[in-house]
């Protein structure tokens, strides 16, 4: 049984993320987590919320699922910290298998300048992660983008891309973005793909496609879109949360462009 974590901020984004979590993963155990942000606790995550505060996300939970009592399947919790370092250690010392959050449907100049809280966890955990906007709605994964580069040619990459859609079934279209004339993606990366997909029989077809483009996110997205994509799925760059902000960030880029849901899967996760 799949283990999700889904935090929470009372927004419709968020319950729209609890939703799409619960509707994705009908026989998953859930843990709905609101982080109440006190800057100035020093133990992060080791402080639990009050009864009070317990009820009011209750309260949230059901009123998301139009339900009078929470769901058996669902674990409420509620902890005080600052919350990116807070999620960071929460996750640290858990076993999920994923964690589902919503992001925002609009951003401010001090969001394009300065990242987001969606970034933050994408960046600070290891866990694969899906970033679903406001006003997604899961249906079924039928067809599903990966945005693939160098890292390709990790055998361990394409394995848990195979595995992770054995439940889903989805047709796969794994797109490279080529910027440069000299770009040092080749057939090898396609060879890998299809030996590690022929030698075990998958129930699902799959695709690969180079397209030419300026801007990496802005040709993901348009091709996303004109291919109908259900879901993409995104390795995150090989730079910590703070790089991520200062610098270009193609995964800043998509969770804020992005109208359809993201699955990040971290280069930490490539073991099988």
């Amino acid at each position: 049984m799949d283990k999700i974590l889904i935090p929470i901020d009372y927004s419709e984004v968020a319950c729209n993320a609890i939703k799409y979590a619960m509707q994705a993963y009908k026989n998953a155990s859930f843990t709905v987590l609101h982080i109440n942000d006190r800057s100035l606790e020093t133990n992060y995550g080791t402080v639990s919320g009050s009864n009070a505060e317990m009820r009011e996300l209750n309260k949230f939970v059901c009123k998301c699922l139009d339900v009078k009592h929470t769901p058996e399947t669902i674990n409420i919790r509620v902890i005080y910290g600052t919350v990116v370092p807070t999620m960071r250690e929460f996750v640290a010392q858990s076993d999920f298998d994923f964690i589902v959050m919503g992001t925002k449907d609009k951003y401010n100049l001090l969001d394009n300048w300065f990242g987001t809280i969606s970034l933050g966890i994408v960046k600070s955990t290891k866990v694969p992660t899906y970033v679903v906007p406001k006003y997604s709605e899961y249906k079924s994964y039928k067809k599903v983008i990966v945005a693939t580069d160098k890292h390709l040619n990790d055998k361990s990459f394409i394995k848990i891309i195979r595995n992770w859609n054995t439940e889903f079934n989805a047709f796969i279209k794994f797109l490279h973005v080529q910027e440069k004339a000299d770009d040092n993606y080749t057939a090898v990366e396609e060879k890998i793909i299809t030996e590690l997909f022929e030698e075990q029989d998958v129930p699902f077809g799959f695709e690969i496609e180079r397209v030419k483009g300026h801007n990496v996110g802005d040709s993901l997205l348009a091709s996303a879109y004109n291919f109908g994509a259900d879901l993409m799925i995104v390795l995150p760059e090989d730079q910590n949360y703070i790089n991520s902000l200062l610098f270009k960030s193609l995964s800043k880029d998509l969770i804020m462009k992005s109208d359809i849901p993201l699955l990040f899967i971290h280069p930490n996760n490539f073991v099988y």
